[in-house]
């Protein structure tokens, strides 16, 4: 039997709606949520496990918030 060992996978998203697309669109699928959309200055991100656990993250880097 093989085990999967779960990995934290990120894609750099475009803006903000492509993070809250990504998040719905993949809880609408079936994922699980570890982390609805959220905001530190400079970085909006969205977290969800897949089906094989492992941690997908959606983030957008709004490099005008950041000093």
């Amino acid at each position: 039997m093989n085990t999967v060992i779960p990995i934290h996978l990120a894609f750099e998203a475009s803006n903000q709606k492509e993070v809250e697309a990504f998040y719905h669109t993949a809880l609408a699928a079936g994922e699980t949520d570890n982390g609805s959309p959220g905001y530190w200055p400079g970085y909006y991100a969205a977290f969800v496990y897949d089906l094989d656990g492992h941690n997908i993250e959606a983030v957008w880097y709004d490099y005008r918030k950041v000093n």
